[in-house]
């Protein structure tokens, strides 16, 4: 089975409340143990031009 993706993560406000292919942008990277407490299973994490401090933080 594949994945279903329910949300993206990005630390970007001004991108907030918009969505990529109808998928909601669900807000900051420190979000993310929220949003996993609601039933995500799986977190699949991108961050290529990300500071390696920072994948590492997150």
């Amino acid at each position: 089975m594949g994945y279903v993706v329910v949300g993206f993560i990005d630390d970007d406000p001004a991108k907030h409340g918009f969505g990529i292919h109808g998928v909601p942008i669900l807000g900051l990277a420190t979000a993310m143990e929220q949003i996993a407490a609601s039933g995500v299973e799986e977190v699949i994490i991108a961050m290529p031009s990300a500071p390696a401090t920072r994948r590492e933080a997150v």
